[in-house]
């Protein structure tokens, strides 16, 4: 690394180390404003003017300089990186930066490939270490839809035993329900029956009676 870089590098470092941190005005009055940094827009606003004893707010002077802007603290121009044809047009004053929308399976690919080319990554600190936890994962993933799978499946399989019960279990309520009409039928035909046969036997003793004694 040049000479000039360095010493700008340094520079940077203690630009940064003196500059204030920039809260939003009137923070402390109300919760829902935050200490995040909003540009005043009030057309009082004395911050906005630039009035004396007010808090600091951002400005050119605090800026970095402008070959050192945007690096890392090495002196890298950090690369972001989405896929595996990134690292090809990878040059030697960038470094690597993998984005955080990369699935595990995609990311211990470039990874070995990084490892392979012996290039630096940002985001991770030990290659070997973050490849082996990812497969853990992974294997800990398939396991785990595997067991869910087998519990579905069994699941599936006690609820049609359970609906092969509930429809025999029908089937013998309409079975009983059935023996008792055929019952019910049978008791009042021959309560019927029986009610006409009393109502046929008074009638014959009456015509026995009133019919006339032969000498």
């Amino acid at each position: 690394m040049e000479k000039k870089l360095t010493d700008l590098l340094k520079l940077r470092k203690k630009m940064k180390s003196r500059k204030p941190h920039f809260i939003r005005q009137q923070y402390n009055k109300k919760k829902s404003l935050g200490k995040k940094w909003h540009a005043p827009r009030g057309m009082h606003s004395k911050l906005r003017l630039g009035k004396k004893g007010k808090i600091k707010k951002p400005s050119l002077g605090f800026s970095s300089p402008k070959k050192v802007k945007d690096l890392t603290l090495n002196g890298f121009k950090p690369k972001l990186v989405k896929n595996l044809q990134d690292i090809n047009s990878i040059k030697k004053d960038e470094i690597i930066i993998l984005s955080s929308k990369l699935g595990t399976r995609k990311k211990i690919q470039i990874l070995e490939k990084i490892k392979e080319l012996k290039l630096d990554v940002l985001n991770v600190k030990n290659i070997d270490e973050f490849i082996t936890k990812a497969k853990e994962q992974l294997k800990q993933r398939k396991e785990n839809a595997k067991k869910k799978k087998q519990k579905k499946q069994e699941l599936k399989v006690q609820k049609k035993k359970e609906e092969v019960k509930e429809e025999k279990k029908e089937e013998d309520k309409k079975e009983e329900e059935k023996k008792e009409l055929t019952k019910k039928l049978i008791g009042e035909t021959e309560k019927k029956s029986q009610k006409i046969t009393q109502t046929q036997l008074p009638k014959q003793q009456i015509l026995h009676q009133s019919a006339p004694k032969q000498r």
